[in-house]
């Protein structure tokens, strides 16, 4: 006997029939989609399947950062994708991002308004003097299509913070940090709040169409909807196959505290693939080093490695606190969503089956924009 026979008759009806939409995933992107979709059809029947207890992928495992490019970053986006792809991305994460202080309020997901500095360590002089150059380039560049004056600066701020072994810096004014933990709680209440049911445990196994519905397998039984979509970003491999996405894990560590820390801002090094920030006031939060093992990083697994740490930890050690002790106290990993290039994919697997997914990394973002877009998609189709 399936689980789903042992339900009741007030369980069934109350949250698994006559859905309306089905979203997967309880990250930014599903909870953004099913809220949006609830505001726009008040009498519709909501419901999001989340496999874990928490969102399983990235959203409540990210670093905080409310970011939307460093130099670096921005410039190999550019060398990759081209001016045209790189603005749409650019203003797909400036939109996302004024979304999500507007929709959750600022003080509430402890927004802080720091600042980012891009690293460039003695060995990397060319690049930071190649930059430098084109440093006037990237801020018309910005000003032109998101509107920002002045984006970014020259500094030398991280010499004066304890930091070592760098030839210089670039700031960006107009990026900060979030709680990702309060960001996450406050949509889960906005969702609820708005009528949406969140439905943990429910891993899916695969869906099908018949009829005028599409059913969803998962380990309680079957689960029918008039529309279903999915928005699981990096762990959507599986469900979507014919997509250009593969999964990208990025481990994350804190330290323990540290006395007399100078840090105050957020921070990126080698093109984004390294990210830093002072959680508590005196521990530091570090991730990356994905650029380390690109093969074994392409992974499901929510594990930490000896190898990626061994990275992360060097940096901490020679660059970011030389000369102070410290040890590891929490450390994790989360699943992003990439593919062989940076632009997110919205679109339809079918009339009644739609998809938001490959954040790229900047899920935090993106993701309430993105939702917005799936939903106008959705309805207009």
């Amino acid at each position: 006997m399936l689980l789903y026979d042992k339900l009741s008759y007030w369980e069934k009806v109350t949250h698994l029939e006559n859905i309306d939409y089905l979203v997967l995933g309880s990250g930014i992107v599903g909870l953004t989609t099913a809220i949006e979709l609830k505001k726009r059809e008040k009498h519709a029947k909501v419901v999001v399947l989340e496999r874990g207890y928490l969102p399983a992928g990235a959203s409540t495992k990210n670093a905080g950062f409310a970011c939307f490019g460093s130099p670096s970053e921005l410039l190999a986006d550019i060398d990759l994708m081209g001016e045209e792809k790189t603005a749409e991305l650019l203003k797909l994460r400036w939109l996302g991002l004024q979304k999500l202080l507007t929709n959750l309020g600022a003080e509430q997901i402890e927004f802080s308004p720091c600042g980012s500095y891009d690293l460039f360590r003695k060995s990397e002089l060319v690049d930071y003097q190649n930059i430098l150059e084109k440093l006037p380039y990237l801020n018309a560049f910005i000003e032109s299509n998101i509107g920002l004056k002045d984006t970014y600066s020259i500094s030398d701020v991280p010499d004066k913070q304890g930091m070592k072994d760098l030839c210089g810096s670039f700031f960006n004014q107009h990026e900060g940090s979030i709680h990702t933990g309060k960001m996450m709680q406050r949509l889960y209440q906005l969702a609820v709040e708005t009528g949406v049911q969140v439905l943990h445990d429910m891993e899916v196994k695969r869906f099908w169409e018949h009829g005028n519905a599409v059913h969803v397998e998962i380990q309680w039984g079957i689960v029918s909807a008039t529309q279903l979509l999915i928005c699981t970003n990096g762990l959507s491999k599986n469900l979507l196959p014919e997509l250009d996405l593969n999964p990208a894990r990025a481990q994350v560590v804190v330290t323990s505290p540290i006395q007399d820390l100078k840090l105050n801002s957020t921070y990126h090094y080698d093109s984004g693939y390294y990210y830093f920030r002072v959680v508590d006031g005196n521990r530091i939060l570090i991730g990356g080093a994905r650029n380390q093992d690109f093969a074994g990083e392409t992974t499901e697994l929510l594990e930490t490695t000896e190898n990626i740490k061994r990275h992360i930890i060097n940096l901490l050690r020679d660059v970011i606190i030389p000369n102070q002790d410290f040890r590891i106290d929490y450390e994790w990993a989360g699943i992003m969503g990439v593919g062989s290039e940076k632009m997110p994919l919205i679109g339809n697997h079918s009339p009644r089956i739609h998809y938001a997914v490959r954040m790229g990394g900047m899920g935090v973002a993106m993701g309430s924009e993105i939702g917005v877009r799936l939903v106008d998609r959705v309805l207009d189709n």
